[in-house]
């Protein structure tokens, strides 16, 4: 898709990235599928390792910071300490 206005194009998938993404939602993924959603949701869709600058145009910049974002905080989930701290806030409600 070609880049108009300073938007950023959609991200590009498969049918096989969308089917999996589909079945993620509905909960029937397999775990082949569900690697490949999220394998699309952070290359395609959040463009989490991409450079978010845009010389010369920074709403496409703040644009695609936002969408990187999505990401970091998916990664984040990854992070053995976030857990922790997860379950530490948890501990703190349930008081």
């Amino acid at each position: 898709m070609k880049k108009t206005g300073g938007i950023q194009p959609p991200a590009v998938a498969t049918v096989p990235e969308i089917e999996a993404v589909r079945s993620c939602i509905s909960g029937t993924a397999n775990g082949d599928q569900q690697k490949l959603a999220m394998e699309w949701i952070m290359r395609e869709a959040s463009r989490v390792t991409d450079l978010s600058y845009t010389p010369g145009d920074p709403n496409a910049t703040m644009f695609a910071e936002g969408r990187r974002y999505a990401g970091i905080c998916i990664r984040y989930c990854l992070l053995p300490e976030y857990l922790e701290e997860a379950r530490q806030l948890e501990k703190q409600r349930q008081k």
